[in-house]
């Protein structure tokens, strides 16, 4: 792999982690749970 397409799987990887986050946090606001309540008990 060249430096460039390392960068960028970089920047993905950073992305969808940001992204899952902030899923997790509107979850988290809808249900009024925090966020490990929403991790270890799940959304029912």
């Amino acid at each position: 792999m060249t430096q460039l397409s390392l960068c960028l799987l970089g920047k993905l990887q950073i992305s969808e982690v940001v992204n899952s986050m902030k899923d997790l946090m509107d979850c988290s606001q809808e249900t009024g749970k925090g966020p490990m309540e929403e991790q270890w008990f799940g959304r029912g």
